[in-house]
């Protein structure tokens, strides 16, 4: 009888030696700058020049983020095309992106500010470029393409 207790309390030892302890299941945070990554379709814009405002509720551009880098394309008619791209910085608050290359030669090595908000699948952000004549605002209305 005693050996069968010796035996029943080795296997048991042995089966509990076995099993593997649970291990908690990470929990995965983005980090500010992955929330924005992703395809997005520009829904409005409004550009104000020194002298003029221009508001686009049509528009075809489209800004693609992922791993710290940003492309932005647009074509608005047949002959014109703008494109760019570079770097990205998001904090949380500000959105920053660090020109590297674009149509406008000017903004080239520029880094824009933008202060963004995000909701309901919608990035809104404000900020202004430099432009040949002054500052051009702008405000845009980006939302997350599926």
């Amino acid at each position: 009888m005693k050996t069968l207790q010796a035996i029943t309390i080795v296997l048991a030892a042995m089966i509990a030696s076995c099993s593997a302890p649970e291990k908690e299941t990470p929990v995965l945070t983005k980090t500010p700058a992955q929330e924005l990554e992703g395809v997005w379709k520009m829904t409005y814009g409004k550009f104000t020049y020194p002298d003029m405002v221009i508001e686009i509720t049509d528009s075809r551009s489209i800004k693609i983020l992922v791993g710290g880098r940003f492309a932005l394309g647009n074509q608005e008619t047949d002959s014109t095309l703008t494109a760019g791209g570079g770097t990205y910085e998001y904090d949380g608050q500000t959105y920053t992106e660090n020109i590297e290359y674009f149509t406008v030669p000017s903004l080239v090595g520029q880094s824009v500010k933008f202060d963004i908000r995000l909701e309901e699948g919608k990035w809104s952000h404000t900020g202004s470029i430099p432009g040949d004549d002054g500052d051009v605002m702008l405000e845009e209305v980006w939302e997350g393409v599926e």
